[in-house]
């Protein structure tokens, strides 16, 4: 399946920014996007793992003085949901090659996205549910 994915990372993070202005995202995401890069990483490369014969979606989880971020690659493209928790002018979402900003982090572990069942799974996979409703997107198993 053949999928756009700068439109599906700009769909996902303007369903957060709503979420978040109608008060419905899970309490502990409601600084988003501030310490939020987790969580959004891992469900929607959760979900973009789930399309048959989809791109395999990496969590790439790395840290630079003192602070951690987590992005996405995607067929050798970053895809950062919450790049402007930063100060330094970063847009909203960043979809594109690695850059010298990606580079000069240091990578702890890069893996297989995944959203795992944790306590609150079932609160964020909501989250991602009213997104892929929103959006008119197919769900798979």
């Amino acid at each position: 399946m053949v999928i756009d994915l700068h439109k599906i990372a700009h769909d996902f993070r303007a369903s957060l920014d709503t979420q978040k202005a109608l008060g419905i995202l899970p309490q502990h995401m409601m600084d988003f996007p501030r310490a939020c890069c987790a969580v959004t990483s891992e469900l929607l490369g959760d979900y973009l793992n789930s399309i048959p014969d989809g791109p395999e979606a990496e969590t790439v989880n790395a840290n630079r003085n003192g602070k951690s971020h987590m992005w996405l690659v995607v067929d050798s493209l970053v895809v950062d949901l919450t790049a402007d928790q930063f100060p330094d002018g970063r847009p909203a979402v960043y979809v594109g090659p690695e850059n010298s900003w990606y580079a000069s982090w240091e990578v702890d572990l890069r893996g297989k996205a995944s959203h795992g069942d944790t306590p609150t799974s079932p609160d964020e996979r909501a989250v991602l549910e009213r997104f892929i409703e929103h959006a008119g997107l197919p769900t798979f198993d």
